[in-house]
């Protein structure tokens, strides 16, 4: 298997690779974690686009969005202008995440975890942008998360200093794909 990107773009691919994307879900914040029925139901959801990163055959890394009519309730309660985003075509980026250990454990640097993190990203916006997305929107946790978000030329829209109580922030950023 070679290392890299993969587009989950088929069944068999997110068949083959979701028993290792869920464990990725421990680099959330506990209250913010997924069940592993609800990371599998967001990945086999209609129109997601995931892409991960393979690293030895261990996959370190994962970014998924959904489109956003098919995002939690209480999520789209927590969207600033979900109106204008309802109108057009939009995506939510529900999670990316980097799996920390890799950088000690394969002797990546956290520069590289950035660089990872910002390709899953940045191949997500192409693909979106290649299927005629206006917008791809989400919540970032300060750090990592907002820094590439903001690199990648999204716009903070709003900041929740105690993100669903987790004592974080998050930011709601937007990337208008038809500017970029």
């Amino acid at each position: 298997m070679t290392d890299g990107l993969i587009i989950l773009d088929s069944a068999y691919k997110k068949a083959k690779y979701w028993r290792k994307i869920v464990t990725l879900e421990k680099l959330h914040p506990e209250d913010l974690r997924e069940s592993s029925m609800a990371k599998l139901g967001n990945l086999f959801t209609s129109g997601a686009i995931c892409v991960i990163y393979v690293m030895k055959d261990e996959v370190i890394g994962e970014c998924t969005a959904i489109p956003l009519q098919k995002v939690e309730r209480e999520v789209l309660d927590n969207i600033v202008g979900l109106e204008k985003y309802l109108k057009v075509k939009t995506l939510y980026l529900h999670s990316i995440g980097v799996r920390p250990e890799a950088y000690s454990k394969e002797k990546i640097s956290a520069h590289k975890g950035i660089s990872i993190a910002m390709q899953m990203n940045s191949l997500v916006g192409k693909i979106a942008k290649d299927q005629n997305y206006n917008f791809i929107i989400g919540h970032a946790r300060e750090g990592m998360s907002l820094n590439v978000a903001v690199k990648l030329g999204a716009k903070i829209i709003k900041e929740y200093s105690n993100w669903f109580g987790v004592g974080t922030s998050y930011y709601q950023v937007e990337a208008d794909l038809k500017k970029a």
